[in-house]
């Protein structure tokens, strides 16, 4: 999977969701990373991101910060992300993603 488009993963994670019958209400992604800044990128991709769950850009939360020089990310040797996303799924339904 190196190189592949990572919205792939995204899109096969809702597929299943709601194939289930089960919807995404917010995500909330923190990105870890000495650079790029994001700050000046933050808008369009809070909207490529809503648009790839299919929500409006004010249900996703996006922000950043450093390692402070700490570890690979401090390094600029890599970036992470954490990210919690928020689902509603329908009474007696059981989800398994994995």
């Amino acid at each position: 999977w190196k190189g592949a488009d990572s919205t792939i993963f995204v899109a096969e994670a809702l597929r299943r969701l709601q194939d289930k019958g089960g919807r995404v209400l917010h995500a909330d992604i923190t990105i870890l990373a000495e650079e790029p800044k994001i700050g000046p990128h933050r808008d369009k991709m809070a909207a490529r991101i809503a648009g790839i769950l299919g929500l409006d850009p004010s249900r996703i939360g996006l922000k950043a910060t450093t390692m402070e020089g700490l570890g690979a990310i401090g390094r600029r040797e890599g970036i992470a992300a954490h990210v919690l996303v928020t689902v509603t799924i329908p009474p007696n339904h059981e989800i398994i993603l994995s």
